[in-house]
């Protein structure tokens, strides 16, 4: 087992003698012999199994055999794939492998691997929201130390700049991992690290494309890890945790292209990899720290619950996104930069965008309610007699009556009739116009207060404002109107009595169904937390 030299978080990119240090041509000619090579094939020369009567392997680089095998994961936040919160990387040389035998399943071979785990402390607080993020307390390969994002680069682009034994040349890597694509995608995008920046990079190998190279697996979907592991006999723990991915990798990719899978009698495949997994606790590294606070983002203690936000940490903290929304106890648990719930409200996951989307698309639909109450007003005032009463839900729950002639107070009545309005939709402005008859048609149905205790009374609507309204658009209710028995009601009475979120008994229900029947808009009610969506006619 090696050890890694440490950096300082101050220091930047690859220094300049490191790019005078990388031999172009001998590098060329080491990444020309790969590529002539399948993914299996490289990683058997890498282990130095490699089939010697094969021609390829005739003539092999003096460079190539100093080939580092570096095998990494990475795993981000599940509710928004921009927050990275693990690396996990081992590696191990060429030259190593290639003077030991395999031994039982390989364990010689792996015995010479190192094995680390980064947490990203900017995102250690970011916890699984879903149950199929990891458990990064759970890590099982090398020891874990919190770095932050400028200190995680730091140090994969020096374990990527591996030096030669002179210390006067730079070593070729290949690049191991499983489904590697989005790996590296992740270093370059959310670490500013790009792998191939030296020129080092001879080859990537993919654990999926090995079984396809083997014929171990023929089928047009990918394999996952967790199918491979299970057909090779170990067992898969605490997956999705970025070291054990990556050293689950590692020893089913050298197992996989080992003769026979490296069987063994002598001892079980799970013992070794249980053996392989005591002795990676032994990797020492110094980059970062072994200890960070996500309460006060000290790097000398743990809070007491494990790290997680808050704990037993005293250090005064405070939010502003909290106490914006008037979360005075939370507002002092955490810093603002640490707030779960902001992260998610902006996270890029499906559910994050959907609520995102579903706020704008209120908006919307209120931004049409409101500029379309004038319209409603208009036809009202146009409409409906001076001296109509209108009967609406007063703010003590009672009923009142009022004289305005607004939208806002032709509302429904106890007896669920509505006061002098109904509907105007484009259907029937349609029909109208298909008709000749250019009169705007609205439904209207008077009614007059009943006293309490009573049924109320209708009575038909005033001769001097029905006239050429068209009757199919009355509002009455479906027990009691003429053209359809199965008309659903407009208005639910419980919505009317129930309270607004302030605590008081509110209008605005019956307010809404008012501007649906003038505007033609669908009510589509969330029991959980009484809010409307109000979504437009198709």
């Amino acid at each position: 087992m090696t050890s890694s030299p440490s950096t300082s978080p101050n220091d930047s990119l690859y220094a300049d003698n490191e790019y005078d240090m990388v031999d172009r041509e001998a590098m060329a000619e080491v990444k020309l012999f790969f590529s002539a090579l399948t993914h299996a094939e490289s990683l058997q020369f890498c282990l130095g199994i490699e089939d010697t009567t094969d021609a390829r392997f005739s003539k092999i680089p003096a460079l190539a055999y100093l080939t580092t095998v570096i095998c990494f994961d990475t795993e981000g936040w599940n509710a928004d794939s921009s927050k990275l919160t693990e690396v996990g990387f081992n590696r191990f040389s060429a030259q190593s492998a290639r003077s030991v035998k395999p031994g039982p399943w390989g364990e010689n071979i792996l015995h010479n691997a190192s094995f680390y785990h980064a947490r990203i402390a900017e995102n250690s607080h970011l916890e699984s929201r879903t149950g199929t993020q990891g458990d990064p307390t759970s890590n099982r390969f090398g020891r874990t130390r919190f770095l932050s994002i400028q200190e995680a680069r730091i140090a994969l682009e020096e374990f990527f700049a591996v030096r030669t034994a002179d210390g006067q040349g730079i070593c070729p890597v290949v690049i191991l991992g499983h489904a590697l694509g989005g790996d590296t995608v992740k270093l370059w995008k959310l670490l500013g690290l790009d792998p191939n920046r030296l020129g080092n990079v001879v080859k990537e190998v993919d654990t999926q494309q090995i079984v396809r190279d083997l014929g171990y697996w023929r089928s047009r979907d990918q394999v996952g890890l967790q199918r491979i592991i299970h057909e090779l006999g170990f067992e898969y723990r605490d997956a999705h945790t970025a070291s054990n991915d990556a050293a689950m990798t590692l020893i089913a990719a050298v197992l996989l292209v080992l003769p026979n899978n490296g069987y063994s009698e002598e001892k079980g495949v799970q013992e070794v990899v249980d053996g392989i997994e005591r002795l990676s606790q032994g990797d020492a590294w110094d980059h970062g720290s072994d200890k960070y606070c996500q309460h006060c983002h000290s790097r000398d203690h743990f809070a007491e619950n494990g790290g997680r936000c808050g704990g037993r940490c005293k250090v005064p903290v405070h939010c502003d996104h909290c106490a914006a929304l008037g979360r005075r106890q939370a507002a002092s648990s955490h810093m603002t930069e640490d707030c779960v719930s902001f992260a998610l409200e902006n996270g890029n996951s499906k559910k994050a965008k959907a609520n995102r989307e579903s706020k704008r698309e209120a908006g919307r639909e209120r931004k049409i309610l409101k500029n379309e109450e004038h319209v409603v007003d208009k036809i009202v005032q146009e409409h409906v007699p001076r001296g109509t009463t209108g009967i609406h839900q007063s703010s003590k729950g009672g009923w009142a009556s009022h004289r305005r002639r607004t939208a806002t107070h032709i509302l429904w009545n106890p007896a669920k009739l509505l006061l002098p309005l109904a509907k105007h939709t484009n259907a029937h402005k349609s029909e109208s116009s298909q008709a000749g008859d250019s009169t705007s048609q609205i439904s209207l149905v008077t009614n007059t207060k009943s006293p309490a205790g009573s049924s109320p009374e209708m009575n038909a609507p005033s001769p001097a404002i029905s006239e050429g309204f068209d009757r199919s658009l009355s509002l009455w209710p479906p027990a009691q109107h003429p053209a359809s028995k199965d008309q659903p009601h407009l208005y639910d009475r419980r919505r009317a009595n129930k309270r607004s979120p302030s605590g008081h008994s509110s209008n605005r229900f019956a307010t809404a169904n008012t501007f649906e029947a003038l505007v033609g808009i669908d009510k589509e009610a969330d029991d959980e937390d009484d809010q409307f969506i109000y979504k437009r006619d198709a």
